[in-house]
Formats: C-alpha cells, sequence, structure tokens
C-alpha cells in the first residue's frame, strides 16, 4: 500500500514519489497492486486501487517537471485501477489486524499468507469486492464541502499529485512580442505595472492571443498578440467569446 493526498478518478493514473521514496520505489514492480489512503489512522480511507503497469526504472526529473511544473516526483509509476471507498477500520478487520495496528512509514507490504487467510482468499476475490466499492463511488465527483462555522478549521497546504493536458505554448514569441512594444500599459485599461508597483513591477505585461489557443493548434504571429494586465486577461478567458473591445466598453460603462 501506498499513501495518496487525495482521490483520483478511474483509469491509467500517473504517479510520482519523491526522492526520498527511493527505497520504496526500488521494493515494487509491475503488476504489483497498491491501495492508496490518505492517512491509516481512524477515519482514514482506501480511495484508490490500482496495478502498477508501468515503472520508469531511471529517475526523470524533466518528466515530473513536465507533469506536475516541478522536479520533485523523479520516479514514476502508471498505476490501472479505479476509485473505491473502504475505511482503514474495515480493512483491519477485513484481513485480522489489531484496532491499534498502525501502518509504519509510508508503505505497508500485505503478505500473501495474510490475503489467503481471509475471508477472500486471493486477491482477486479481494479486487472484486473493491470494484463492488467502486460501484457506489462517482469517478470524478469532488465532494460538497460545506462552509465550515467560524469555531472550526480546514487543512490547506499538503502536496497533492495531479496531471492534466496543456495547450502548448512558444515562448519565443512572447518574449519578441514584449520587445516590441513601446508602452506596457494594458491595451483594455491602461494599467502600468511599473508605474503602480515601482520596480517590481517594471517590464511586466501579459500576452493575450487574439484567438484563443483552446481553439487548437495554429501559426501565432505578434500582430496576433495585445498586452494586457492580469485583471483584464482573466476577464477575456472567463468569457472566451468576448473581444478586446467589448471588454473595453463594459470597463468604460462601469
Amino acid at each position: 500500500m501506498a499513501t495518496a493526498l487525495r482521490s483520483v478518478p478511474q483509469g491509467v493514473q500517473v504517479w510520482g514519489i519523491p526522492s526520498g521514496g527511493a527505497r520504496l520505489f526500488r521494493r515494487v514492480n509491475e503488476s504489483d497492486f497498491w491501495l492508496l489512503i490518505d492517512t491509516d489512522r481512524p477515519g482514514g480511507t482506501i480511495s484508490y486501487a490500482g496495478r502498477i503497469v508501468c515503472k520508469v526504472e531511471n529517475p526523470s526529473h524533466e518528466l515530473s517537471n513536465y507533469l506536475w511544473g516541478e522536479a520533485k516526483f523523479p520516479l514514476i509509476l502508471l498505476l490501472d485501477g479505479f476509485c473505491t471507498e473502504l475505511e482503514v477500520t474495515q480493512f483491519k478487520e477485513l484481513f485480522g489486524y489489531s484496532p491499534n495496528w498502525s501502518m509504519r512509514g509510508l508503505s505497508y507490504p500485505l503478505a500473501q499468507q495474510r490475503i489467503e487467510g481471509s475471508q477472500f482468499g486471493s486477491e482477486s476475490a479481494f479486487i472484486a469486492y473493491l470494484r463492488t466499492l467502486s460501484d457506489n463511488t462517482s469517478a470524478n465527483a469532488l465532494p460538497e464541502l460545506d462552509e465550515p462555522p467560524p469555531d472550526e478549521y480546514v487543512l490547506e497546504g499538503g502536496l497533492a499529485l495531479s496531471i492534466h493536458l496543456s495547450r502548448e505554448r512558444d515562448r519565443t514569441i512572447v518574449a519578441k512580442f514584449k520587445a516590441s512594444l513601446k508602452s506596457l500599459e494594458c491595451c483594455v485599461c491602461s494599467f502600468d505595472f511599473g508605474k503602480v508597483y515601482g520596480k517590481v513591477g517594471e517590464g511586466f505585461i501579459e500576452a493575450h492571443h487574439e484567438r484563443h489557443l483552446s481553439s487548437g493548434e495554429r501559426r501565432t504571429r505578434i500582430a496576433d498578440l495585445h498586452p494586457v494586465c492580469s485583471n483584464c486577461h482573466r476577464m477575456l478567458h472567463r468569457n472566451l467569446g468576448i473581444s478586446i473591445e467589448t471588454l473595453r466598453e463594459l470597463m468604460n460603462r462601469s
């Protein structure tokens, strides 16, 4: 088993392990089955179960940086699995662990003898049981969270692994565009980062693509880019159909 800080959707997942987990990484092999949990303490849940389908043998900081924007997770695994929902207390009961038992470290191998001695008798039977729990777990739905009362708190700042697709951007054309500008004022609201923030804001402006990259691959020229501040840029992307001229009119109306 290995710990994870968030639940993930069904299907093949890419998981990155920090360099400090090299010892754990060496112990796992392709075809191993993993149970990913948030914590082994009371209230903890096994939220994902999957088979390792690929283990990238050599650490890859470049791949980690490409996938997650940082090079902290160079030990790469691909898991093919599904969401599930099995409380850790139930897991302990099913496999005969003491209620006070806790996993030491970040991983724990479930011995074959313990699997065979359980009510399941085999790994495949246990996986089938987990899949029945998966049927009751929405693959992509996020839990609905109520606003906490004033005397409660939420825990934030933990590390979470995620993978997503993003449109490729050419930084060279953006750099040439900014170098060609006579003024770094926003073309919508005339905001100038350098004038407002001094040295901290000098030379800063964002480049807005006249045709949004979400429309697909195409050629981009310097003439297709426009200087905008962060606020106006967000508004232009919040409504993909709005133009710079329309946004300028809306701002002048207010």
